[in-house]
């Protein structure tokens, strides 16, 4: 094996080019397989960062419509909590933004407030200090934090005398009783808790009927999944009996499944997908490499008689030609697994997001060991095709060349058919129509609420404040305010038309708007009136509801004058911080796209900011019709209250745009990986082509001295190379047609088998493969015969 060894990288270092070419084209291969290998091992084979995932599971409501919500209520929670003995512990969680710090500046962190149960479910302890004691999760208790091992790191210093200190967060003193470990990450957030605080239950919390909290649980030892369902099952009648206003008689109830399935939906098939695309790209680049070595192969016959002359086996030269391509094969991963750090780096400066708030990926020996593993198993591969000269001379008629180019062109296809159906469907999707204007408009949202906003008269007074102030700036042409931007998720609550229990929608979604929301956002009133100034505390409760409501609650009526029961459940109320009179709805406003593109428009209702419900009150996010510097409206906030922190700013175009992110990203990679795998198929036309045509020189002029026109013999040469390819087309066709319902629910408004996708992606690779033809075909029509037959 070491004399092997040392003929092969004699061989490499007499032939640099070769090296160099043949090491390269296979680590663009490598890398890309390696980088999102690297992205699926962090975010989908390691999702669940916790001990023994498998015996984790979450908590869900199922409905009596078959629908589900993958959380509970409070009350809920607190019952399975107490109630289901199963478990080696349930939790929940809950994540918030405060200010943190003594100083004048307080930087705003990430924190997670969870109950007592969550170390024992995440199979977590801090590496510092303690874990909340019993009283300390109780109402009452006392305020009490740990802090995550990188807030340690950077305010502390490492100190293990932070133990026992205080700290402040949003105003309000908490005692510091351990550090988490260095590790510790939670599975289910994109920015990663910096403080872990109590999560204690008001009353009023229990009180609430809605399903806002993830609840998880850890299986006891020795007990399955379905063992944990039968046992929730038996229970069930138990919670239907102690709390009927939480449950519908014809609900299902809760329903378990598997923690990991969280992270298996659309983003992980995406993943994978992406996974195996990269798997085309490399199959294409050792078919390149794969053709690179034939040729040496047929030019090395010389050296190859030798050997055998002198009593090598053919066993022993297949060998060598093993250990050479392992040899090159394990070059282009060393290569290519820097090339993947910095292709790392891109994609998570692109879309941080796709780390789930975890620090950039690196090769870890897993992926190490992927990467070598790819470099061994190809490069054995390309060591028998380049043993294949050797062993059958006589039977070698360039076969080989042509089945590999053929394979090229069905990858090919392959790829960029699934990439000309993923960019057509982000196009469309961000050409369909909005229900509002998004160019021209600026928002500012405040990323916490300092303490004293704790009504909506007070919340009501800022917003007027702020609106005035904004509507005096140059450049502002108008200006509202909303409770959530578009895109930018919110709860949803129950609507009943009163006196109507049956006219019911079991989730709206809702904002909070002040006048002139909608002719700022460009919604079109259909009927009615906007909210006005006199709308506030105290008089008549008004909502204007979307077209969609309207025709689902009063079909064939006029909404306008009708009363609606918002936050009520049939004859429900969903609790104490929803209860209120009905209101009154004065106006229709036409949908509108501000949860999801991809999904037709939502219902929703609107209501007057002054008359928000004490239940869902918050700070609202501001939007004006303004072109000028955004740094202007931070300061008219701080000027009405300057405890208020430095707001974040988009347009609505971002907005919409970044609404997308995930289906431009899945569409940027495939179409990279496909612009990479025709340019690779190009160049393996072409060379083979330029190949074949060199080794036909003299027929070649023989053929054009016995007076063959040149057109017989571009036609010649192009008939031969594209044979393989339209062969490889038909083949990758078939392929394609067969694969791409795995793109089902990653497109909008296409179908899989789009024609006009598949018929533009056709004619881009034919083109392409002729252009890769011609240019050798041209070469040889201009061999003089004369000189090939002087060079005889």
């Amino acid at each position: 094996m070491r004399h092997d060894l040392q003929s092969v990288f004699r061989a490499l270092r007499r032939e640099p080019r070769f090296t160099a070419l043949a090491v390269l084209t296979f680590a663009l291969g490598i890398s890309a397989a390696t980088a999102i290998f690297t992205v699926v091992n962090r975010v989908v084979l390691q999702a669940v960062p916790y001990p023994d995932p498998a015996r984790i599971v979450y908590f869900g409501w199922g409905w009596n419509h078959g629908a589900h919500s993958g959380s509970l209520s409070a009350r809920k929670f607190q019952f399975w909590h107490d109630q289901a003995h199963v478990f080696d512990g349930v939790a929940t969680v809950r994540s918030f933004t405060a200010s943190f710090g003594f100083g004048q500046s307080e930087p705003d962190i990430h924190g997670l407030r969870v109950t007592a149960d969550y170390f024992r479910v995440v199979g977590s302890t801090p590496a510092i200090g303690r874990l909340f004691s019993a009283d300390e999760t109780q109402l009452g208790g006392p305020p009490v934090a740990i802090l995550s091992h990188q807030l340690w790191e950077s305010h502390y210093g490492r100190d293990r005398a932070v133990l026992n200190k205080q700290v402040r967060v949003d105003g309000t003193l908490y005692t510091v009783i351990g550090v988490m470990p260095a590790g510790f990450r939670v599975a289910e957030s994109f920015d990663q808790p910096q403080i872990l605080l109590p999560l204690v239950f008001s009353p009023t919390d229990l009180e609430y009927k809605g399903n806002d909290y993830n609840v998880v649980a850890r299986l006891a030892p020795h007990v399955t999944l379905a063992q944990a369902r039968a046992a929730v099952a038996a229970v069930m009648p138990r919670f239907r009996t102690a709390y009927p206003d939480f449950i519908e008689p014809e609900d299902v109830g809760v329903i378990l499944a598997d923690y990991r399935d969280l992270f298996l939906g659309t983003y992980a098939t995406a993943l994978w997908i992406l996974l195996g695309a990269t798997g085309f790209v490399l199959l294409l680049t050792c078919a390149n490499v794969a053709n690179l070595l034939l040729a040496r192969a047929i030019k090395r016959r010389r050296e190859i008689g030798i050997r055998s002359a002198l009593g090598a086996t053919q066993g022993r030269l297949v060998r060598l030609f093993v250990t050479e391509g392992i040899v090159i094969a394990l070059l282009a991963a060393v290569v290519g697994v820097a090339m993947s750090m910095w292709g790392l780096h891109t994609l998570v400066r692109l879309a941080p997001w796709v780390l789930r708030g975890g620090e950039e990926p690196r090769p870890d020996a897993v992926v190490l060991a992927f990467s070598i593993g790819l470099a061994l198993l190809t490069g054995t591969v390309l060591g028998a095709v380049h043993a294949i000269p050797t062993l059958r001379t006589h039977k070698y008629q360039g076969r080989l060349p042509g089945v590999l180019i053929g394979a090229e062109s069905a990858l090919a296809i392959v790829l960029l058919i699934g990439a000309g159906l993923l960019i057509t469907s982000l196009t469309r999707m961000l050409s369909v129509d909005l229900g509002f204007q998004s160019t021209g408009v600026l928002t500012a949202t405040i990323p916490r609420t300092p303490a004293g906003y704790d009504s909506a008269a007070r919340v009501w007074a800022f917003d007027q404040r702020l609106l005035a102030r904004l509507r005096t700036i140059p450049g502002v042409h108008d200006a509202a305010s909303v409770s959530a931007l578009p895109f930018n998720g919110g709860l949803n609550i129950p609507v009943t038309v009163e006196g109507k229990p049956d006219a019911v929608i079991g989730a709206v979604y809702w904002r909070a708007v002040s006048p002139g929301y909608f002719r700022t956002l460009g919604i079109t009133l259909v009927s009615g009136r906007d909210f006005s100034e006199t709308d506030r505390d105290g008089t008549p409760g008004v909502v204007i509801v979307s077209k969609s409501v309207a025709n689902q609650l009063w079909p064939g009526q006029d909404p306008i004058g009708q009363r609606l029961d918002v936050g009520r459940y049939r004859d429900k109320s969903m609790g104490a911080a929803l209860d209120e009179l009905p209101r009154e709805v004065i106006g229709v406003a036409a949908d509108s796209r501000q949860i999801d593109l991809a999904v037709a428009a939502p219902p929703f209702v609107f209501l007057p900011q002054a008359q928000v419900l004490p239940g869902l009150l918050r700070l609202p996010a501001v939007v004006v019709r303004y072109t000028g510097r955004s740094a202007v409206i931070g300061q008219a906030i701080q000027e009405i209250d300057p405890r208020m922190p430095q707001p974040r700013y988009e347009t609505v175009d971002q907005l919409v745009s970044g609404s997308v992110e995930f289906e431009r990203l899945i569409a940027m990679l495939m179409g990279l990986f496909a612009a990479l795998a025709l340019i690779v198929t190009c160049v393996g036309i072409y060379s083979v082509s330029s190949y074949a045509v060199a080794s036909k020189t003299r027929d070649i002029g023989v053929r054009m001295a016995l007076g063959a026109p040149t057109g017989r013999v571009v036609s010649g040469v192009l008939r031969d190379g594209m044979l393989p390819v339209v062969v490889g087309l038909a083949v990758g066709l078939v392929a394609a047609y067969m694969l791409v319902h795995l793109l089902t629910n990653l497109i909008y408004g296409v179908t899989p088998h789009d024609p006009a996708t598949l018929a533009i992606v056709t004619a881009v690779l034919t083109v392409a493969a002729l252009l890769g033809n011609w240019l050798p075909a041209r070469r040889a029509a201009r061999i003089d015969p004369l000189i090939t037959l002087r060079g005889e």
